[in-house]
């Protein structure tokens, strides 16, 4: 038994130290605080929802009156890094969150609401919002926005059509486009694949 821990110790330092040879190499330190206010030295899903924005949602350096973006996170932690990154980059009004009501930080109904109101809302200023899974259930967004990033592609199927439905449902008047990454690795080619099959298995079965 002995010997059996000492292996299993080593296989986990071995693992832990990778582990922190990776994050220091996307130059984010553990010793700073928060992970999510560092700006790692390359973030590529980043750049690529910037270059998306700046494509469907602004024209000639000015945001467009018509368009607005629905991006979900999976986690809370990936909603404040995505945040506060593009309120650094845009004007903070034109960014809003919506998360559950978990935790000591988290949103009550009235805020969760207010924020829906001004989404919604064709006159308000907001142009992106950034919501977790948690705020997808009953979430109506169809009247203004035509367009869903999934930031982070969720494992159930059931959840991404969840996602689909806030702006892909009735009373929404133009042709709905939904984003997600893509990358070179067949494994998670062969998974996105997987999930958005399931996904229209759903929404089929719906429908019949």
């Amino acid at each position: 038994v002995g010997a059996w821990l000492q292996n299993m110790a080593a296989a986990l330092k071995s693992e832990i130290d990778a582990l922190d040879d990776a994050i220091a190499g996307l130059g984010i330190l553990l010793s700073e605080g928060e992970i999510t206010a560092q700006n790692p030295r390359v973030d590529a899903r980043f750049d690529s929802l910037v270059a998306l924005i700046e494509r469907l949602l602004r024209a000639n350096g000015r945001w467009r009156d018509d368009e607005r973006l629905l991006i979900f996170t999976e986690y809370k932690t990936t909603l404040d890094y995505l945040a506060r990154r593009l309120r650094e980059r845009y004007e903070e009004e034109r960014i809003l969150t919506l998360f559950g009501s978990g935790g000591a930080g988290g949103m009550d109904e009235s805020d969760r609401d207010l924020v829906k109101q001004a989404f919604n809302d064709p006159s308000h200023s907001v142009r992106i919002l950034v919501a977790t899974d948690a705020a997808a259930e009953g979430l109506n967004l169809q009247q203004t926005a035509r367009y869903l990033l999934h930031f982070d592609c969720p494992w159930n199927p059931s959840k991404l059509e969840q996602r689909n439905g806030r702006i892909d449902r009735h009373g929404q008047a133009r042709d709905v486009t939904i984003h997600h990454f893509v990358t070179g690795q067949d494994q998670d080619l062969k998974f996105l694949a997987h999930v958005i099959h399931k996904a229209d298995e759903i929404r089929e079965d719906l429908i019949c």
